[in-house]
């Protein structure tokens, strides 16, 4: 199919309806086909001669062309959730499969969506991912939970756990969908997150869907700034990455706690061309005690946690991911629109903003020089001096074995003043009244910590006894000969 076809036919240019001489309409201020330049570099070489055919071809063209004056616009609208799930392009396809071979479950679902779909490459993942959850759907778990964090990854696995779902209403299945609120995400982020969410929340209003969406926020005692500013923690490091657990894994699990006796999958968007380390550690766990194949990745959680973890679309390529969120999402009435210029043709890695786990936040470099993000460079500024103080030994309360401690007090209450200043000056809200309160408590509590106590004395170290388990040897002497 011609280029220019398949974009009239996936409604990004405009009117879909064809002018008097057979050409599409263009939408006000769209430019041509032939302006765009496909993308050379935008996937490190991940594209191959077939994908270039479908979707892919026209992955660059489709960053200037959503929003603007696109019918999607009018989809992504507040009240705009279809009662059912339509395709709104007419895409003729060009790749015809035999359903009957197929798991029935995961041809229904593949059926939903098939003639949005125009790529032959993207269409056998499709079908790979609805045959990994079904085979999920076949282990009886009580409930699914989508750990969903915003990414382009955990919105893929979201919207076609869903699409599952509404296909297969005989499984009645429980789905969760969790978003762990770290209340540092970076706002361009946390904004189109909390677009998809609304969108959950509409389409089971509407199509009375079998999924809830809980939004988990971590425990007072357990947040970021509570931990650097109230008890004096160092910034996460490579050696010490206390965040991770206790700002997005600990509120997931007490969510799942509630009803410890409920057997659980976990569908993860993890996948093997992330990177080499990934598909290592993927390799590694479904090794001990999991399952793995061609399109089917599994591995049992911790022993009596009654939690299994699966990733279904573990063979998706990123080109792939984005396709779907570009073109087939958006037909199907989902606001990736935004989480798409968000990226646009970068290899980005979203997290929070106070992230000191790398040395440089490219993420945060690049997002600050494109128009209307220009505030974030007061957060990317006071994040790299978080950084530096936190790590500055004569900053810091030394142990009695000489070890460097945690952030004496002078340090924390200055860096709680700038963090204000920089709240008053963003106009967002960096840090809440109950987190100020929380910190204020933990520089009252007499502790060495705080500086208003004698540390402990190290404990003695004894010499270490050496313990020789092997039978002694005895010594032979030879005799002398008589």
């Amino acid at each position: 199919m011609p280029r220019a076809n398949l974009l009239a036919h996936l409604r990004i240019v405009g009117n879909p309806f064809p002018a008097g001489d057979g050409s599409p309409v263009p939408a006000p201020g769209a430019r041509r086909l032939d302006e765009f330049e496909p993308p050379s570099s935008a996937w490190k070489g991940e594209r191959t001669g077939e994908s270039s055919v479908g979707q892919s071809a026209t992955f660059g063209a489709a960053l200037s062309y959503i929003g603007h004056g696109s019918p999607h616009r009018d989809l992504l609208a507040d009240e705009a959730v279809p009662s059912s799930l339509v395709c709104e392009s007419q895409v003729l396809p060009v790749w015809t499969r035999e359903l009957d071979e197929i798991d029935p479950r995961a041809g229904r679902a593949f059926s939903a969506i098939e003639d949005c779909v125009v790529d032959a490459g993207m269409r056998d993942l499709l079908l790979q991912t609805f045959q990994s959850l079904s085979a999920t759907a076949s282990k009886n778990h009580d409930r699914w939970m989508v750990a969903y964090s915003g990414g382009k990854d955990s919105t893929l696995v979201t919207i076609l756990t869903t699409i599952f779902l509404e296909a297969n209403p005989d499984l009645r299945i429980r789905l969760r969908v969790v978003y762990s609120d770290t209340l540092l995400e970076m706002p361009p982020l946390r904004k189109n997150a909390e677009a998809i969410l609304d969108h959950l929340r509409k389409m089971r209003r509407v199509r009375r869907g079998t999924w809830d969406v809980d939004v988990v926020l971590p425990r007072i005692e357990d947040r970021f700034w509570v931990k650097i500013l109230g008890r004096g923690y160092p910034p996460p490091g490579p050696r010490f990455r206390w965040c991770t657990h206790r700002l997005k894994i600990r509120p997931a699990n007490a969510l799942l706690d509630r009803e410890p006796l409920l057997d659980t999958a976990i569908l993860t968007g993890v996948r093997y061309s992330e990177s080499a380390g990934r598909r290592q550690r993927l390799v590694a766990a479904c090794a001990t005690g999991g399952e793995c194949g061609q399109d089917y990745w599994y591995s049992r959680g911790p022993p009596g946690s009654n939690r299994h973890y699966y990733a279904p679309i573990v063979e998706w390529e990123t080109c792939k991911v984005w396709d779907f969120l570009a073109f087939v999402a958006p037909s199907l009435g989902w606001p990736t629109s935004g989480l798409f210029r968000l990226y646009g043709s970068q290899d980005l890695r979203f997290g929070c903003w106070t992230c000191t786990l790398v040395k440089k936040d490219r993420t945060m470099m690049e997002l600050m020089n494109r128009p209307g993000l220009e505030n974030l460079k007061e957060l990317g500024e006071f994040r790299n001096r978080l950084d530096l103080l936190g790590r500055d030994k004569t900053r810091r309360i030394m142990r009695p074995d000489g070890r460097p401690g945690p952030i004496d007090m002078a340090t924390r209450r200055q860096l709680l003043r700038e963090l204000l200043d920089l709240q008053g000056r963003a106009g967002k809200g960096l840090i809440s009244r109950a987190e100020i309160d929380a910190i204020r408590r933990e520089w009252r509590r007499v502790s060495w910590r705080n500086g208003n106590e004698r540390q402990p004395s190290p404990r003695a170290r004894l010499p270490r006894k050496r313990f020789n388990r092997a039978a002694p040897s005895r010594k032979t002497t030879a005799r002398r000969p008589v």
